[in-house]
């Protein structure tokens, strides 16, 4: 599955799950470190994939009040994604 649907996916889960159990907070910390991991790989579109996992990140402090640290994550790898691609 490309990254970018598998962020995707993560936003609509989120949706579906409006209170933070303790299953919802692991699978999106599960997916999350997936799709910041598998972009530091170099996998396909990880970029845009991390753009997108970012709108995820604030909705998910929006709904859930957690995602600051993921945020941080992700735009972290996704500098260093940027600078890859630039050599």
């Amino acid at each position: 599955m490309p990254l970018t649907e598998r962020a995707r996916l993560l936003g609509s889960y989120l949706s579906k799950h409006p209170k933070p159990t303790n299953a919802a907070v692991n699978h999106f910390l599960y997916q999350h470190t997936w799709i910041v991991t598998g972009a530091e790989f170099g996998w396909f579109h990880g970029a845009e994939a991390l753009e997108l996992l970012i709108a995820v990140d604030r909705r998910a402090q929006r709904a859930w009040g957690i995602g600051t640290k993921s945020e941080a994550v992700a735009r972290a790898a996704l500098q260093r994604v940027r600078a890859k691609s630039k050599r």
